[in-house]
């Protein structure tokens, strides 16, 4: 969600979001530790990508989970900590947003469907089945 033109975000260590406006107000800067667990904010993308991975495979689902979805998205749709990869990043980003993320669909429509091929966005939908039956509680 944004708030005066600033997105929120999770800490990717315990799954804590902050919305845009303490993200307007320099959560980050000011607090360089996640409020909850302490963890640090600012970690390199492949620490990053490490805490989001982690977040989703090593803990229950919950609240978390739409953003860590969304997240692991992102990274791989950019290759943040991690090999780009549109085909994996579309999956973790149709995860998300049937999980109810509000702003993966818009990422996937207004980034990744532009640099994907129709066969890549098949391979897509295949792998995001792929992983739903390997790991039915990607969708709890």
């Amino acid at each position: 969600e944004h708030v005066d033109g600033k997105e929120s975000g999770i800490c990717t260590a315990c799954g804590q979001s902050y919305c845009g406006a303490c993200n307007k107000g320099g959560l980050t800067r000011r607090s360089p530790n996640c409020p909850t667990c302490r963890a640090p904010f600012a970690v390199s993308d492949e620490e990053n990508f490490t805490r989001c991975w982690k977040l989703l495979h090593d803990r229950s689902p919950g609240r978390y989970t739409p953003w860590a979805q969304f997240n692991l998205g992102v990274m791989y749709g950019r290759g943040n900590g991690v090999e780009q990869n549109y085909v994996t990043a579309y999956a973790w980003a149709s995860i998300a947003a049937t999980k109810g993320n509000n702003i993966a669909p818009r990422f996937k429509s207004e980034f990744l469907e532009q640099k994907m091929t129709a066969a890549q966005i098949t391979k897509a939908e295949e792998l995001v089945k792929e992983m739903i039956k390997k790991n039915p509680k990607l969708l709890n």
